[in-house]
């Protein structure tokens, strides 16, 4: 999903791990955040867009800097996304640090992911293991 709106997997697990502070849950905080990351990547303005804005603390400082108002902002991103992007706009200054720390750690957004994702992540990781090495037995034997 980072990819095709622009956004690298750091600046995804950033913005996810700031969210879950602010959500219920971590998976509450990652379904609004990709809802309103798809809004703002069919944004008509590129500015709002992430791709095109250089990253998602660049777009959100142009949303910030825009001067829009609350009705603007549910037009960009919907009723229902409004909450998260006011809390993505006031928090930007901190998710630009988070990723900075994220690119600067080797390891640490990939440890980050997999406890956003719990015990189903994990187990789905695991399956996923278990069926490429099925794959390759199976290939092997072929041969």
């Amino acid at each position: 999903m980072a990819a095709s709106v622009g956004v690298s997997f750091d600046e995804i697990t950033a913005a996810i791990e700031m969210m879950a502070d602010k959500e219920s849950s971590a998976d509450v905080a990652g379904s609004q955040l990709k809802s309103t990351l798809l809004k703002l990547a069919v944004s008509k303005n590129d500015a709002f867009n992430p791709e095109k804005a250089g990253g998602l603390k660049e777009a959100l400082d142009n949303i910030a800097n825009s001067g829009m108002t609350t009705a603007e902002k549910i037009a960009l991103v919907g009723e229902s996304n409004v909450v998260t992007l006011n809390n993505l706009i006031k928090s930007r200054n901190e998710l630009g640090n988070m990723d900075k720390e994220l690119k600067n750690s080797a390891g640490t957004a990939e440890d980050m992911a997999l406890k956003q994702m719990g015990l189903s992540g994990a187990v789905a990781k695991v399956a996923n293991s278990w069926n490429n090495f099925m794959t390759r037995l199976g290939e092997t034997k072929a041969v």
